[in-house]
């Protein structure tokens, strides 16, 4: 499955109305999650994943969960996959300093 036109334009208008109302930054506005829509958290947008989507949003985070009975198990370690959390807390809480 890859990402779609329709859940990349429907996340960035969310995303854009819910910073319009209550800010950016420390204390301002809610944090947002998004759904991954079961699609590969390791491959770039270019490749039809989400790798590089959230870069720079404040206070965002990607919800995702990994059915393995579906489809074939990812093998990414712990390590790995803690560190998709980290770069987009990291690089939304740079954003928002």
């Amino acid at each position: 499955m890859l990402i779609t036109r329709w859940n990349t334009y429907s996340y960035i208008e969310t995303y854009e109305m819910m910073r319009s109302i209550g800010g950016t930054g420390t204390n301002n506005g809610p944090f947002l999650a998004f759904h991954d829509g079961f699609v590969n958290m390791a491959q770039t947008v270019e490749q039809g994943g989400w790798d590089g989507f959230l870069n720079g949003w404040d206070r965002v985070a990607m919800d995702s969960h990994r059915y393995l009975c579906f489809s074939e198990p990812n093998n990414y370690g712990l390590t790995y996959q803690a560190s998709l959390v980290r770069s987009v807390l990291h690089v939304s809480s740079m954003k928002s300093s």
